[in-house]
């Protein structure tokens, strides 16, 4: 599990390079616990609501994947370990229960930034292979306009589907058009990568 952790903070590092700078100053992770970037040196914080939640006897009693987001100026926005989101209050979004993607999932949650807004994120969730991959890979959408600046997840776009089976693994790349961004995941046991092309217009476009 720590090489996985690791593995996935990596990943996450590379992947908010893609993004604007001080976006990812701020994380929360398993267990209450996360880092704070924004003076330059990493500083532990507490307050997150990311905890296991073992369901049945063999799930996991850590969480693993989470996600968070802040703003350009490095204040958190949101969270998620793939099955709830909570705002920068530490609340449940309004409309953010019931995701389908599972805590202990690697790349339970992803976020990626709307190209040309500062409002609305695409929220990716993957399931866990304890349940088969069966919610496969799908996506919501949090728009920071809504309860009053704290976000909310849109009534008719959540859990919308993409994939099935994908793996647990996930991540995002700049288009080479500067604007847009490349989300990359992978058909579980095959050679298949499929990626996603997020442009202002939305998902526009998806190459395999």
């Amino acid at each position: 599990m720590k090489k996985a952790l690791f593995i996935t903070l990596i990943i996450f590092l590379i992947a908010n390079i893609s993004f604007a700078q001080k976006q990812g100053n701020v994380w929360y992770f398993g267990e209450g616990l996360g880092m704070d970037f924004s003076s330059g040196s990493p500083v532990p914080i507490t307050g997150g609501q990311i905890f296991g939640n073992p369901q049945l006897p063999n799930d996991f009693i850590y969480s693993e994947g989470s996600a968070t987001i802040a703003d350009s100026s490095g204040n958190l926005l949101f969270y998620s370990n793939g099955e709830k989101i909570w705002n920068r209050n530490h609340q449940v979004m309004p409309h953010g229960d019931s995701l389908m993607g599972l805590y202990s999932s690697t790349h339970a949650a992803y976020i990626v930034p709307k190209p040309l807004s500062d409002s609305i994120f695409y929220l990716f969730t993957t399931d866990g292979i304890e349940r088969n991959l069966a919610n496969g890979l799908r996506y919501s959408v949090v728009n920071m306009c809504l309860d009053n600046g704290l976000g909310d997840v849109s009534f008719d776009q959540k859990n919308i589907f993409l994939l099935d089976t994908v793996s647990e693994n996930l991540t995002a790349i700049n288009h080479q058009n500067g604007k847009d961004i490349w989300l990359l995941a992978h058909k579980f046991n095959s050679d298949a990568f499929y990626a996603y092309q997020i442009s202002e217009n939305g998902i526009i476009n998806t190459v395999i």
